[in-house]
């Protein structure tokens, strides 16, 4: 991981050694730890820059979290490690201003886009509870970068989630008349509506089961749904990623049941987002707010990156409100 910016010249040597990896907690989607959560969204437009003739947009995100001691010992560093905004996608959710209301902080990104706030407190004593405030002001802004056409391969790779190769999967296609098809816009247009018409959206399900019980089943919620959807595109050969987080407005006030996942599709050297469980094609990628990437595989250890938030002390009780 690289540093990149300190919220503290402080900040504990041992701190983050104890990472794990849990499930982000959905509606329709995953679970998590609990529910309660709320993030509190401000926008506003930015003053008077612009990039690449794209209006730019400031928000503001706020986390809230109850932090608890479940032992009867003291615990010294206690932290916790949240996820912000991806910094591998094509809207730039760039941070301009965090602050932990006096707590020290860092952040961190990795190679595969990451980007998380670590926060600690000194101490928590015996079952105590602490709070903990975030707030985030986002710079939002679409990049134009050049694309690396050898990094494609990572968005089409198959996984025991996504299982592209299977008999279903492949029937589908040839069903649809796609099967080894180079009309990338008419597979995308073709997959797309056949998931709307064919798929019942459902509540959240604990577990991810993958495209093909998506399809055996014909109904799924939202990240089952992206798996089959991303299954049917990466096997027609166009470079899919799965992404969740927030659908994010102007003025609005979001809890853990809008955690949302959807799809974005590369298609013409261009990054669309599509969200067929909500029946959004191509909707406004600013307003999407991707937090972590689902990995193709149950296997959490090919899995990097994929908690909303997690503890860095087994005996820490994290909880969003």
């Amino acid at each position: 991981m690289k540093l990149i910016q300190n919220g503290s010249s402080s900040f504990p040597s041992s701190f983050g050694s104890s990472a794990g990896r849990v499930k982000p907690l959905l509606i329709c989607c995953l679970s998590l730890v609990s529910l309660n959560a709320s993030v509190n969204v401000y926008a506003t437009p930015a003053s008077t820059s612009a990039i690449s003739d794209q209006k730019e947009l400031l928000k503001t995100i706020q986390y809230q979290f109850d932090v608890t001691n479940t032992t009867n010992r003291l615990i010294e560093e206690a932290g916790l490690v949240v996820n912000l905004p991806k910094t591998d996608v094509s809207i730039e959710f760039a941070v301009q201003d965090i602050n932990t209301i006096d707590r020290p902080f860092k952040t961190r990104s990795d190679q595969y886009g990451n980007r998380q706030l670590y926060v600690w407190f000194p101490s928590i004593k015996p079952y105590e509870t602490k709070q903990l405030t975030i707030k985030a002001t986002l710079q939002i802004r679409e990049k134009f970068n050049q694309l690396d056409k050898n990094e494609f391969g990572k968005w089409l790779e198959d996984g025991d989630l996504l299982k592209h190769q299977q008999t279903s999967i492949q029937k589908t296609l040839r069903e649809l008349g796609l099967q080894n098809s180079d009309a990338q816009t008419d597979v995308l247009n073709k997959v797309y509506q056949w998931i709307v018409n064919n798929i019942k959206p459902v509540g959240f399900n604990k577990d991810s089961l993958g495209a093909e019980y998506a399809l055996a089943m014909q109904q799924a919620d939202c990240t089952d749904t992206v798996y089959l959807f991303s299954a049917l595109m990466r096997a027609s050969g166009i470079p899919t990623r799965m992404l969740g987080g927030f659908i994010v407005e102007t003025n609005k006030k979001l809890t853990v049941r809008d955690y949302h996942n959807w799809a974005e599709v590369l298609i013409n050297d261009r990054w669309h987002v599509i969200d067929p469980f909500l029946k959004h094609f191509k909707p406004n990628k600013k307003n999407y707010l991707p937090l972590v990437e689902l990995s193709a595989n149950s296997d959490k250890s090919k899995q990097t990156g994929t908690a909303l938030f997690k503890a860095l002390n087994p005996v820490l009780k994290i909880q969003m409100n």
